[in-house]
């Protein structure tokens, strides 16, 4: 597991040794005396009301001329006029001073607690004994707007970057309870029975699904598109390599099969002149293609359904053609300008773009469903982990909340979106799980921007040297942070962000109350066309098979497993740890570690590892449902002790 981390020595003490390295290395300092400034390594924590804005993600282009802003603007220029980022080095955020973003937001979405990791030039005397900045904090924020806030800063290693090191994420949409109100003729009639239907059909997004019907996908990933678009995928495939990726608006996740293209100035073989895979001359990776790639697997967003794919904010919809962000529908701009896959689809003439009306529906040139292949049906494969719904504002919102290991593009307004027209019968349930179970092509509703904003995120990946990090002492203590971390909000922090996080829901509250949204989208609800009950026979026909190929795989990998561990050793069944977090509500961390290194040992029987005789027993091999049910038995706690006294 990524959360199983244990480096053989106290991290605190690896982490001081390896900040005193990094500080001789920081030769670059500005000004003079006593308002003398050395560059060090912060991660930072932001907040910001996104109506206004066009996402997080600068775009350094069309920035100066676009008529509506990127978050990272505004913020790059308080951060010079406050001397924390020379003029210079502001040109060019990630070569010139590592900047790193945990997750990244699409226009008018907002976050409370995002991390940005990089090198900025404060004093050396300014941090606490906890290594906390405060100086930075105040002095950003007195150059900051009212709705962009830094909650807080602290001193980290080098080797910290926030990307790779964020290990999920947690978003929040804020539904009015109006968009749940069931049509005429449902099953649904008060308050609480809207509720429970919206709870049920957000749970089955629960667990480990390919939610390939659930995002926005590159054109070039649809195998309908003709012998011309499978000619583009092999060429492109040909020219790919893996990163890890980043989640909340983004999933280039390497363990997932998360690809990223290279393009002009790229790096490694071509064409050109200089360094690099492209056609291009000079080192380093192409800025626009480098922006298009994220934009595929950014997340908590759409699967791209037509024109008619959904409704913006009001400051949204004044977004320029240009490439602007690398959310939404800003990178199929970004990648026709860069002559990628996407500008070739534009021109297929086989290509149809299907309605965002029709749910499912074949292919009129060969009167075959749509599928996704493969590779499309892997890389759109993530874990939810919890996923809760909470009356909210005296009832006239509810709030859903979902943590996962990472959100494709547009992902959480799809499933947010699909289920509130179950709850309000528009749509039948059980097309819910075939658009999960079943390869199909299917075209989900997709929710406004509105309501949905990132709440936190957790940092299990760490780099050892780095240490061990949580977002703040509540979070540290869920995930059982291992002595020696640290927390990046300090108490100060924590509570501003919380005050934070409710003036967004206020101000969320206030634009869906003031805007036209929510009755545009109802009204477009109405016009979705239901697959008639022929083609829903065939669609279960066709997932009952899917199912029972699963189940074959899955039982052939048990098997596989025993061969492997000898048949009778503390091996864990796949996907445990899943199986835990979604039914006991835990945080990915070291309490999962902790929780499953005794299970294991208890199966096994291992040294130093003796069963209270009062307690059952667990038999080696056990199913996930058998542990599942021993944990309940024992309790997490003390099974979270135990583990922590083996490693």
């Amino acid at each position: 597991m990524a959360d199983a981390v244990t480096p053989s020595e106290e991290p605190a003490a690896k982490r001081q040794r390896t900040d005193a390295a990094e500080d001789n290395n920081d030769d670059e300092a500005a000004g003079e005396g006593p308002d003398k400034r050395v560059k060090r390594k912060l991660a930072i924590v932001l907040g910001y009301f996104g109506a206004k804005y066009r996402g997080l993600m600068i775009n350094y282009e069309i920035e100066e001329t676009a008529p509506v802003k990127s978050v990272e603007h505004i913020l790059r220029q308080a951060l010079v006029r406050a001397g924390l980022v020379t003029s210079v080095n502001a040109e060019r955020l990630e070569q010139k001073i590592n900047w790193s973003r945990s997750s990244r937001t699409d226009a008018g979405v907002s976050a409370v607690r995002l991390i940005i990791s990089a090198r900025f030039l404060i004093p050396d005397d300014s941090f606490d004994e906890h290594e906390h900045c405060q100086f930075f904090v105040d002095e950003l924020n007195k150059e900051l707007p009212e709705d962009i806030r830094c909650f807080g800063a602290v001193k980290v290693p080098r080797s910290f970057d926030a990307k790779r090191a964020c290990s999920w994420r947690e978003y929040e949409y804020l539904l009015p309870a109006k968009m749940v109100q069931p049509t005429k003729g449902a099953s649904t009639s008060d308050d609480s029975s809207c509720l429970e239907a919206l709870r049920k059909a957000m749970k089955k997004f629960e667990g480990t699904h390919s939610f390939h019907n659930y995002c926005r996908l590159k054109a070039s990933d649809l195998v309908w598109r003709g012998a011309a678009a499978a000619a583009t995928v092999v060429a492109d495939d040909a020219d790919v390599d893996e990163e890890v990726g980043e989640g909340g608006d983004a999933a280039e996740v390497a363990q997932e099969g998360g690809k990223r293209k290279r393009g002009a100035k790229g790096k490694g073989k071509g064409k050109g002149k200089g360094k690099g895979k492209g056609k291009s001359k000079g080192k380093g990776k192409g800025k626009a293609a480098e922006e298009v790639a994220d934009a595929e697997w950014e997340g908590d967003m759409e699967m791209g359904a037509g024109p008619a794919s959904g409704s913006t904010t009001t400051a949204a919809a004044a977004l320029p053609a240009a490439p602007t962000t690398a959310d939404g529908a800003a990178a199929a701009a970004a990648a026709a300008s860069s002559d990628t896959p996407v500008h070739a689809a534009e021109k297929d003439k086989e290509f149809i773009e299907p309605p965002w009306m029709d749910v499912c529906q074949k292919d009129p040139s060969t009167g075959q469903y749509r599928e996704r292949p493969p590779q499309v049906l892997k890389h759109t494969q993530s874990t939810m982990w919890m996923i809760s719904v909470e009356p909210a504002l005296d009832g006239t919102c509810y709030r859903i909340r979902l943590r996962g290991q990472f959100f494709l593009y547009n992902q959480i307004r799809l499933m947010v979106g699909s289920a509130a027209a179950v709850a309000r019968g528009t749509l039948p349930e059980e097309l819910l799980d075939l658009a999960l179970d079943i390869p199909i092509e299917m075209h989900m509703p997709l929710a406004p921007p509105t309501g949905l904003f990132q709440r936190t995120s957790g940092f299990s990946m760490l780099d050892p040297r780095a240490g061990f990090a949580a977002m703040d002492e509540q979070q540290a203590d869920l995930c059982m942070l291992p002595e020696g971390g640290f927390v990046l909000l300090n108490k100060a922090g924590t509570e501003a962000a919380e005050a934070f996080n409710l003036s967004v829901e206020g101000e969320v509250a206030r634009l869906w109350k003031e805007s036209e949204e929510l009755e545009t989208w109802l009204k477009k609800l109405d016009e979705v066309r239901v697959p008639p009950e022929t083609v829903l026979a065939e669609l279960r026909a066709m997932a009952a098979e899917t199912r029972a190929k699963e189940a074959e795989t899955r039982a052939h990998q048990a098997e596989a497993d025993k061969r492997r561990q000898g048949g009778d050793s503390n091996g864990l069944p796949r996907r445990f740890a899943t199986a835990l977090m979604v039914n006991y509500n835990l945080i990915p961390g070291w309490r999962v570690t902790n929780i499953q290194r005794a299970l294991a040992a208890r199966c096994g029987e291992a040294q130093g590892c003796e069963k209270p005789p009062e307690e059952p027993a667990l038999r080696p091999n056990a199913t996930v449902e058998e542990l599942l049910k021993y944990t309940e038995s024992v309790g997490l706690e003390k099974l979270a002790q135990e583990g922590a006294s083996l490693s």
